[in-house]
Order: C-alpha cells, then structure tokens, then sequence
C-alpha cells in the first residue's frame, strides 16, 4: 500500500495533558493509558464541527462522546469515563482546535451591564478543582468507598432535570383536567424517586464492612441502597453531594464595561457544549 503523499498535512497532537482521575474509574478497554500518563489532544475534523451543531445529539450526549473519541484517540469509550476527566478534555480540546483564548461574557452585579472578555483556558485547566475519594463516607458501623460521576450518568441526569422541567411546564397548560395533572406530577416524582436510588449507586466503589471485608458486587450495593434506613440514605447522599460540590471551575474576574461602573465581578467559568465550540465562541 501506497503512503499517502499528504500524511504530514493530516491533523496531529497539538497538547498533551494528565487526566485529573490519572486513569483511575475508567474501567478496561475504555482508556489506553501511555506510560508516561499523558494523553494526545488533537484539533477537531470537519465531522467533529458537524457533530457539534447537532441539537439532538448535544442533547442526548452522543455528540460531545463522539467528538472526545476521536480528538483524543487513546479514548475509546468517553461514556463510561469520570465526569470530571471528560470536561477536562473538552478544554484541551477547545485549546487544540481553537487557541488558548475564548471569549465569554458576564452581566455586571452593580448596574446590569453585559461585559465581554477573555478567558485564559490554560489557567481553566490549571486551576479546576477536584474532590479526593481517599476519605471515605462513614455510614454507622460502615464505610462508603465513592467514586466520580461517570459522563453517562452525568448526561442521564441532565436529561432527566429537563424532563421534568418540561412535564411542570405541562402541568400548568389549562387544557389538563386536574386528574390529568395531577397524574403527570405522580409519574414524574415516582421517576425522579427510582433515578435518586440508582444515581446513588453509582457513586458507590465498594463498601467496607467492620471486619474489613470489601463489598463491590452491585446487586448487593443496590439492596443495601433500596433498603437503608433514612438516616443511612440520607448522611450517604448528603456525602455524595459535598464530593460533588468540591468539583469546579476557577471563578473568572471581569471589570465591568460601563465607564461609569467598573465594578469588579466575579462569575464562574460553566461548560455549555451547545457553545462552547462554536467557530465564533
């Protein structure tokens, strides 16, 4: 087979970074980990542009698992992978495709003024903060070993979030009879119930037990979740959402515009894929 002359013009690894998890809760054959634990990032294709103004497929993930998959080939499964990795190489390939610099915008706190600036993404990837799950959560005589949200899970909440905005939004058209909102509100609630219960395991790894014994077999992670009391539940979720609020962006500062304010903000850097790609972003 012939080499194709135009090989050195195909696109090739423009930054190389370290997962923040180093490779840890990525099950096997979802990650080929090099060596040296730093992984190629390469620029978006034209396909990858395409995928990206895809409103379904922004919707339902699939689009932002395609595009990690293919400029960071080494992945060959971003579903499973840790929320907080798969973000991470969204910034890095936001660097790879379109330059160090982004613009964003925030509304001023004092007189409302819409002010745009630059973002440093290198200091974004620097300066992200993630939770240790060294520490386990203890739940009476146990020990919760958690592990971070997988992307899937992240997205299939998300999406659940805008199911039930959408059926609330039902609820109050006035050509519902009561009994018919009254029914949707029942089927969502009952849905969000069965969703709080298996997010939960999710986030278990294993459970210690008193003698040390380590339990990671998932249906007995599942009865031991279904049937816990409340106080177990409870002290067992309210660990869950600590861990996850110690994950975050670095806050970005911004002058206000207005000449007659230049009140210093502070608004927190969010990752929206429907923009955060875009040619002009």
């Amino acid at each position: 087979m012939s080499t194709n002359p135009l090989s050195s013009y195909l696109r090739k690894p423009e930054i190389y970074i370290k997962l923040p998890s180093g490779g840890k809760w990525w099950p096997p054959g979802s990650l080929n980990m090099p060596p040296n634990g730093e992984l190629p990032v390469m620029a978006m294709n034209g396909h990858d542009d395409m995928a990206m103004r895809n409103a379904d497929g922004l919707m339902n993930g699939a689009s932002s698992v395609r595009v990690v998959q293919s400029c960071v080939p080494n992945i060959s499964n971003a579903w499973v992978g840790p929320t907080m990795d798969i973000e991470y190489m969204f910034v890095a390939i936001r660097i790879a495709s379109y330059g160090n610099e982004m613009e964003s915008e925030g509304k001023c706190s004092e007189c409302g003024e819409m002010t745009s600036f630059v973002i440093d993404l290198s200091s974004i990837l620097a300066g992200m903060q993630f939770p240790s799950f060294d520490q386990p959560v203890q739940v009476g005589e146990l020990f919760v070993v958690l592990k971070p949200s997988s992307y899937q899970l992240t997205n299939l909440t998300s999406q659940q979030v805008f199911e039930k905005q959408r059926a609330l939004l039902t609820v109050q058209s006035s050509d519902l009879t009561i009994e018919q909102k009254e029914e949707i509100l029942q089927d969502t609630i009952s849905k969000l119930s069965d969703l709080t219960v298996s997010k939960l395991i999710e986030y278990i790894d294993h459970i210690i037990l008193p003698d040390g014994t380590k339990v990671d077999e998932r249906e007995f992670l599942l009865e031991f979740i279904d049937q816990a009391d409340r106080g177990s539940f409870n002290k067992l979720r309210k660990g869950i959402e600590e861990k996850n609020a110690q994950y975050r962006a670095p806050d970005l500062p911004f002058n206000c515009s207005n000449p007659d304010c230049n009140h210093e903000n502070i608004v927190r850097f969010e990752f929206n894929p429907s923009n955060f790609f875009a040619v002009d972003s």
